[in-house]
């Protein structure tokens, strides 16, 4: 018992580690471009306007309102600073972290705990996201929190978790709209459940009814109300304007998995081959333990085995409704980000069929496996992950600064900016929230008129445009290719 008891503190402990480091970015990492339109665009709308608002030429429709009404609400009512503007997404890596507790609840032994919390925590492309406000951060959390609660409800039968389950993968798709499909493929995989159970027991009429309504009706309908009435009006017109998420129009494999396997390798220096390999790799995991399964039966425990099928059938199911709606609807696949929903989970399925496989290896190889996994998981993470960029946005890693600089630089004076395109919602941000004594900027172009600072990434169009313009570099910032000029006099 107190081995379990100071391996409990071990997990809160690195918990802890984790989530101060999470704070530490969103207090430290500059605004991205598309955190800035959020809080440009969307944040100044009322509540019911963040829910509700149709798409203009201007401002296009708003795909994760749940964050963006929390943003709101902590900017407004407390500080309007960088954390509270992002403090939705580290609300989402509380919820996160409270699913990997309750998972590690019905968790076989140490190891396995242990590795779940190494799969979950140390994934670079996950954890970026709990440090920004864009909705991802916070869907993810309720993902997790809401598949911990089905996960043990299949352990312990009770309706009451799977109410608030699938309530929480409701608001998950509030937080994303991609996280659709995962309620979705969750809705699909948690009734095949139910219908194999009843099934196999050969039960009558009746009780299949009963079991059928206390199971799925009575947990479900709740969550499909919160999908249909304030999910799906928003849903609608972001598909109307082919909006929902960032998406490509490739294959699902290059377009959902290998983009998702390059995100997760987070752009670093590794052989060109990796990829490909790891693809292959995730094939064999998804696809052979369903052989063995079938086959050695009898060597599992009957409801760690359903963690597994469920866990599988979920993550099946995902990629087969995102095929379908490509097809049939035209829709684009999820990349990347978008498809974070599928990467968290394959990760859950993970730690599922560690659980059930870890009956069939003996006690000192399961420890060495999961030991070098633990490793490499954990090298990757601190080898890749850059504190003060965002992944799927590294061009405004340097864009506080930026601000600060010309602040100082122009002694409080009335200036002006011209801007690479890239820099303009972030710089706006600034601007608005600091009260700045800077017009605000556009996207116009740098040869539309004179201005009195240039902020520009270093490429050779505009490289060629500060010799056109006569302008002196005075700042740049090589790691992220930004620089900031002005007019020579």
């Amino acid at each position: 018992m107190k081995i379990q008891n100071k391996f409990w503190w071990a997990l809160i402990g690195l918990s802890l580690v984790m989530f101060g480091f999470a704070v530490w970015r969103a207090i430290n990492l500059s605004v991205a471009h598309d955190e800035a339109v959020t809080y440009l665009l969307h944040v100044p709308k009322s509540y019911t306007g963040i829910f509700t608002y149709k798409s203009t030429d201007f401002i296009p429709e708003n795909n994760h309102p749940l964050s963006t009404a929390l943003a709101k609400f902590f900017t407004s009512s407390f500080v309007d600073n960088i954390l509270f503007f992002r403090l939705g997404s580290l609300l989402g890596l509380l919820f996160y972290l409270g699913g990997l507790f309750i998972i590690a609840t019905g968790l076989k032994d140490n190891w396995q705990k242990f590795i779940l919390f190494i799969l979950m925590l140390f994934n670079p492309f996950v954890f970026d996201f709990m440090s920004v406000a864009r909705g991802y951060g916070l869907g993810a959390g309720l993902l997790v929190l809401g598949l911990s609660l089905l996960l043990i409800s299949i352990k312990n039968s009770k309706t009451v978790f799977l109410l608030a389950g699938f309530l929480l993968l409701s608001l998950a798709v509030l937080a994303h709209a991609s996280f659709l499909y995962a309620y979705l493929a969750v809705l699909v995989a948690w009734l095949s459940i139910i219908l194999v159970d009843v099934l196999k027991n050969k039960s009558d009429l009746k009780t299949i009814s009963d079991r059928f309504v206390e199971k799925f009706i009575v947990p479900v309908t709740p969550s499909l109300f919160v999908v249909y009435f304030l999910a799906m009006p928003f849903i609608n017109g972001l598909a109307n304007n082919k909006n929902i998420y960032f998406g490509g129009a490739d294959n699902w494999w290059s377009s959902m998995v290998m983009s998702l396997i390059n995100a997760v390798l987070f752009n670093a220096n590794y052989p060109a081959w990796l990829a490909q390999v790891l693809g292959v790799l995730i094939l064999f995991i998804v696809f052979c333990p369903v052989l063995v399964v079938l086959i050695k039966r009898e060597k599992f425990k009957n409801k760690d085995l359903l963690w597994f099928w469920f866990s599988w059938l979920t993550l099946i199911i995902s990629v087969a409704i995102v095929i379908t709606n490509v097809k049939f609807n035209h829709s684009l696949y999820p990349i990347e980000r978008a498809g974070l929903f599928l990467l968290i989970e394959f990760l859950v399925y993970m730690t599922c069929l560690i659980l059930n496989f870890s009956y069939l290896l003996k006690d000192k190889i399961k420890k060495i496996f999961l030991s070098v996994l633990s490793i490499i998981i954990i090298s990757h993470f601190v080898y890749v992950f850059t504190p003060l960029m965002t992944y799927v946005w590294p061009y405004d890693k340097h864009t506080k600064e930026v601000m600060e600089y010309i602040k100082r630089d122009s002694g409080g004076k009335r200036i002006n900016i011209g801007i690479d395109w890239l820099f303009e919602p972030s710089i706006n941000y600034y601007i608005v929230r600091d009260k700045l004594n800077i017009d605000f900027v556009d996207r116009g172009g740098i040869n539309e008129r004179k201005f009195d600072y240039y902020v520009l990434f270093d490429n050779s169009e505009y490289t060629k445009a500060i010799k056109d313009l006569n302008l002196s570099v005075i700042k740049e910032y090589t790691d992220s290719k930004v620089i900031i000029a002005k007019p020579n006099k």
